[in-house]
């Protein structure tokens, strides 16, 4: 398929790139898409999206704690 290179500059696709397709409303419609490794899914998750959120509130925060070794890290565990 080929897309004018005006829309391709648009949004930045290059050959090979992938595209969703749709049908809305009697047309077709195309959107580039990211595809990711079935083993990195999980990391997109909303559940997780949210835990990630919540990690880098608390670093913006000041809610971190820093460890001078990995045996005060896994002392702290235990504590």
């Amino acid at each position: 398929m080929t897309i004018p290179q005006a829309i391709r500059e648009e949004l930045d696709l290059s050959t090979g790139d992938e595209l969703l397709i749709s049908v809305e409303g009697g047309r077709i419609v195309l959107e580039p898409a990211t595809l990711i490794p079935r083993d990195q899914a999980w990391f997109w998750t909303p559940e997780w999206q949210a835990m990630e959120a919540e990690a880098e509130s608390d670093k913006v925060a000041g809610r971190v704690e820093r460890f001078a070794s990995d045996e005060e890290f896994l002392a702290s565990l235990e504590e």
